[in-house]
């Protein structure tokens, strides 16, 4: 099969193998214009061989190998362009990479475990403040009649959903548990009003101390970790008005 092909400027063709190039005839263009139009070829390769060039490092920046599997993978392009086999496990080469490997891994080559971002550990130390910090939380709580409640660390989805507006895009939702969706609490607030609207405890003055999650990019010099501590204190029942907004900013003040 064949395309036609404009050759030069009088509007001349001729028949080409169809996808493949015709070659460049400058014969016919002044050295000005054969100079231009060398420096536009050249021009139109370099950026091709970088668009290429930044492909293949986007494909390389997007895997992450561990120490034995990058050793693995250099001994198998190294044996690609010798044409070998690389599996053949009768070559000596092959097989004293593997070796080399193992004795990588066993000499401490392995990766190193790591957390997820947005998580944190707690020494002892640290625990040891927490408590004491929670502790002095509950006595203030406690003083102002408050009773300690608890809840799932996870929710139904339809129970968070729609509750936070904007926010709602930072609530984790878990795969399908037994033909319920679920999503990790995002606050103490919303639980505490279903656990209302489940009980009827009438009055009461709660307190809940306990983790929530937000998919939310973590700050970590701003202490805005995705998984975090709240103390809320929460008045529900019939009062007289304004006395038990008194009382809350009472409980934040002491």
């Amino acid at each position: 099969k064949t395309a036609a092909v404009a050759e030069d400027a009088e509007g001349g063709s001729q028949g080409v193998q169809k996808g493949s190039k015709p070659e460049q005839d400058d014969s016919h263009l002044s050295e000005e214009q054969r100079l231009k139009a060398e420096a536009k070829r050249k021009a139109k390769a370099d950026k091709a061989a970088l668009k290429a060039q930044q492909k293949e490092s986007k494909k390389s920046a997007a895997l992450v190998l561990g120490a034995g599997s990058s050793l693995i993978r250099n001994h198998l392009k190294a044996q690609s362009a010798l044409a070998l086999r690389p599996f053949d496990d009768s070559e000596a080469g092959f097989v004293s990479t593997c070796e080399r490997v193992v004795e990588q891994l066993n000499a401490g080559g392995k990766r190193r475990p790591k957390i997820p971002k947005g998580a944190r550990d707690y020494t002892p130390e640290q625990m040891r403040i927490r408590e004491q910090a929670f502790s002095a939380i509950r006595r203030v709580f406690k003083r102002h009649g408050g009773v300690e409640i608890d809840t799932p660390v996870f929710e139904l989805k339809e129970v968070l959903t729609g509750k936070y507006g904007e926010d709602s895009k930072l609530i984790y939702h878990l795969a399908d548990q037994g033909g319920e969706l679920l999503s990790l609490r995002y606050d103490l607030t919303v639980p505490f009003a279903r656990f209302l609207a489940m009980n009827s405890v009438g009055n009461i003055k709660r307190f809940h101390i306990a983790k929530v999650y937000r998919r939310d990019q973590p700050q970590l010099a701003r202490g805005r970790y995705r998984e975090f501590y709240q103390c809320d204190f929460d008045i529900a029942g019939a009062f007289s008005p304004m006395v038990a907004d008194a009382e809350v900013i009472s409980v934040a003040a002491e």
